[in-house]
């Protein structure tokens, strides 16, 4: 079962209601440049990164772990938690901490819509 022709309209109504705004959602009209893999049971494991996106100039890489966002701890198993958390405003920054290799590392990305 799903939304069906009717849940597609609504979001893309939402989507440019949104947009107006400045607000855009990562998954639908803007993104930091990174593709999750949530069908791992890790799903805040970036399973690609785009090199041109703000997430390949700030050096996420695939393989990394997403750990918090904003100072806030992400739910390894909740995608919609990772949505959540980068969905802003175009332009506004989110300070992204990740496991790489055993190691903490902290990088800000900017969000931008998607082309």
């Amino acid at each position: 079962m799903g939304a069906g022709p009717a849940g597609f309209l609504a979001i893309n109504y939402c989507v440019g209601h949104f947009r107006s705004y400045g607000y855009v959602p990562v998954d639908v009209a803007g993104d930091i440049g990174v593709t999750f893999d949530f069908g791992a049971e890790d799903a805040a494991r970036i399973k690609a990164v785009s090199p041109q996106s703000p997430a390949g100039s700030e050096g996420l890489a695939p393989g990394d772990v997403v750990s918090a966002i904003d100072g806030e701890p992400v739910k390894p198993t909740r995608a919609d938690s990772i949505h959540q958390a980068l969905f802003g405003k175009i332009g506004e920054a989110r300070k992204v901490t990740v496991l790489r290799s055993g190691k903490v590392v902290q990088l800000t990305v900017l969000l931008v819509a998607k082309n």
